[in-house]
């Protein structure tokens, strides 16, 4: 027993320190940590992205689809497809909207609407343009 009971207690001190300042770097980090994921998380709120006009274009630079708005009031968004069909959906300012679908002529071939006063209707139209079938 060369020890001396001090230094038993000395050296138990001096480990159970290093321990001690281990465990709060450790706790530390895991602080910032922890606040660094929770700030992350924060965002402003959603992006707000505000135009009179969205046009999309195909690799080709053709136009396939188009969301605007008119000076009336109205909105319409309208997809075309690559062979030139177009299916048109509208509300205009006076509360009219409706679903028209044209052919590659740029003619009307169907439309479902519905007017201000509530009341609605389907139109189916031939090649020529002409009512083919209709109700209300």
């Amino acid at each position: 027993m060369d020890e001396h009971p001090m230094d038993t207690v000395v050296q138990r001190l001096v480990r159970v320190e290093r321990e001690n300042r281990r465990l709060k770097r450790l706790g530390g980090l895991m602080l910032l940590g922890f606040t660094a994921v929770v700030l992350m998380g924060q965002t402003k709120g959603a992006r707000v992205v505000e135009a009179e006009k969205f046009v999309l274009r195909d690799p080709t630079g053709k136009v396939r689809a188009s969301l605007s708005t008119l000076p009336d009031s109205s909105v319409g968004f309208a997809i075309l497809s690559a062979d030139g069909k177009s299916l048109s959906l509208s509300a205009e300012g006076d509360g009219t909207m409706g679903l028209t679908m044209y052919d590659k002529s740029k003619k009307l071939r169907a439309e479902i609407f519905t007017l201000a006063d509530g009341s609605g209707g389907l139109a189916l139209y031939d090649a020529s343009g002409k009512v083919v079938w209709k109700a209300p």
